[in-house]
């Protein structure tokens, strides 16, 4: 339900958020 798709949404967020730190670590 919507509570659901919310926490999908913050996970999703929360993983672009860690590739984006660990990419810009890399780079």
């Amino acid at each position: 339900r919507q509570s659901k798709s919310n926490a999908v949404i913050a996970a999703c967020t929360l993983g672009g958020l860690a590739l984006l730190v660990i990419v810009c670590t890399l780079i």
